[in-house]
């Protein structure tokens, strides 16, 4: 029997709001931009949304962000594939598709640059686990609040409340993450205004979200001109607290 987080992972890989926006082009729907970034291309052709990156029902950190980057190099599911593959694909992604999480799989066999925001998230999840030996989606998994993929978070401000409401409690809900870091100022919004949490702290917790308790951290966006490592940007006092609950959860 497929488990409800294997469940929800595909009704996100198949939001029937892309094929609405696909089908009606002429209408203002808040997904319409973000998923028409990607050109009218048929449905079968379409790149997926993504609905997290890594084993989300295990790994006990997790990083929430705006939306995915979007390349057309990278394997990566369209929604013409097999449920079970698209599946795999995203619980196992950085154990086979991506190499030292950093480099995706390209479609000529090859492998991209090192990716810039992995590098950063690797480095903050080393900060928490105080070790380099860190493991993408294993010790992490990565979400974001709007699931369609777009480059420079086209789209994202329109969709942002329409995907939230659909998905985030149930995605949130199926991670086992001690600890949410929020990443960039469109997933704070979401999470301040959706889990009424005070904006002006950085550290919060444990607060129950999801039906667990958990730290919630408010960072920087990953490449931003702002202080953005966890020794910069949270007191000392806070620091320990969060590296005592990475131990704990491990």
């Amino acid at each position: 029997m497929r488990s409800e987080s294997g469940k929800l992972l595909i009704e996100i890989a198949h939001c029937p709001n892309v094929q609405k926006c696909l089908e009606s082009t002429g209408d203002a729907q808040p997904c319409s931009r973000v998923v028409l970034s990607q050109g009218l291309k048929p449905l079968n052709a379409h790149q997926v949304p993504e609905p997290w990156s890594g084993s989300i029902a295990k790994a006990p950190l997790l990083f929430l962000s705006s939306n995915p980057s979007i390349s057309e190099t990278e394997i990566y599911p369209r929604w013409s594939w097999p449920e079970d593959n698209i599946r795999d694909y995203f619980e196992e992604r950085f154990g086979k598709w991506i190499r030292d999480g950093l480099y995706t799989l390209q479609q000529n066999e090859g492998y991209s640059k090192s990716v810039p925001f992995w590098r950063e998230v690797r480095g903050r999840a080393a900060e928490l686990y105080q070790r380099e030996n860190v493991k993408p989606g294993l010790d992490y998994a990565l979400t974001e609040v709007v699931h369609c993929k777009s480059r420079n978070n086209e789209g994202v401000a329109s969709a942002v409340d329409e995907c939230a409401n659909l998905y985030l409690d149930r995605v949130l809900s199926s991670s086992a993450a001690k600890i949410i870091v929020t990443l960039g100022t469109v997933a704070a919004r979401i999470m301040t205004e959706k889990y009424r949490i005070d904006s002006d702290s950085r550290v919060h917790g444990p607060i129950n979200i999801g039906g667990r308790d958990r730290f919630v951290v408010f960072l920087a966006q990953p490449g931003s001109n702002q202080a953005r490592k966890f020794v910069t940007c949270v007191s000392p006092d806070e620091l320990a607290k969060l590296r005592a609950a990475m131990k704990l959860a491990t």
